[in-house]
């Protein structure tokens, strides 16, 4: 697969790629939609009511938060192109990270989600995140066999995360 993007870096050879989405594309019902317009307009009615006078800023800047949201998140199945080099990772030929700069790679596979997680070295949680799809875990070990990179077993998934993830944020 080449990509002419990856003449500018020093990739190696492709060990592996596949598709993924920004994030997990929740199915969100008729039922989360509802819930979801009622705790957001009930809290900006809420903060309205308790101080009629300055409570409107607040009660903006909740429904702004609300329409923000829902902006960013109506899009969010986009596919996006991961290849996996033998020097680092490239995200839609744009975005080459060196394996140098990665302390070790974690899953995160639960029903409905899997995820792939490279932390950086050196800077405490900062890691980048990809979705696998239908990949297999298995598949990307063994690609990630060939260089010298870690898998981080002791890591778990942080608790904002989870909550995100059981809200279907």
């Amino acid at each position: 697969m080449e990509n002419k993007n990856t003449n500018n870096y020093q990739t190696g050879e492709p060990l592996f790629t596949w598709k993924a989405h920004d994030y997990h594309p929740h199915e969100r019902g008729v039922i989360w939609m509802v819930v979801f317009c009622l705790i957001f307009g009930g809290t900006a009615l809420w903060t309205f009511i308790a101080d009629p006078k300055l409570g409107w800023i607040t009660s903006m800047c909740i429904l702004i938060t609300a329409a923000v949201y829902f902006w960013i998140h109506r899009n969010g199945n986009q596919d996006h192109d991961i290849i996996l080099f033998e020097k680092g990772l490239l995200v839609d030929g744009r975005s080459f990270t060196t394996w140098s700069k990665f302390e070790g790679y974690w899953f995160i596979y639960e029903p409905g989600i899997t995820v792939v997680n490279f932390e950086y070295t050196g800077n405490k949680g900062k890691k980048i995140t990809l979705q696998l799809g239908e990949v297999n875990p298995d598949d990307i070990r063994l690609a990630l066999s060939r260089i010298d990179l870690t898998e981080l077993n002791n890591k778990k998934e942080g608790l904002l995360d989870l909550w995100i993830r059981i809200l279907k944020l």
